[in-house]
């Protein structure tokens, strides 16, 4: 079973590692480890550098451009897909 995880951070609280820790622990405490999902995807604008940033800090097992773009405040946007794998042991 897979699933997709997305964020949003209010700007005052941006740049403070907040949304990377956060990510990371609903990843491998719920997703991988409640969940057992197999992998979790991660959707982002190809220009949302701060969103790209956060899923690279993660260490993605796969990186690729959809075949799908969003439209966000008007404007088209290609998308990047970020997929992380559970490597623990599943019972």
């Amino acid at each position: 079973m897979s699933g997709e995880i997305g964020y949003w951070m209010a700007e005052e609280f941006c740049g403070k590692g907040i949304t990377t820790t956060s990510t990371k622990e609903v990843m491998d405490l719920v997703a991988f480890e409640q969940l057992r999902l197999k992998t979790v995807e991660l959707h982002c604008a190809q220009g949302n550098i701060a969103s790209r940033r956060v899923a690279e800090k993660l260490n993605p097992t796969d990186q690729r451009e959809s075949t799908k773009a969003i439209t966000a405040h008007g404007e088209t946007h290609k998308v990047i897909i970020y997929e992380f794998k559970n490597t623990r042991t599943l019972l």
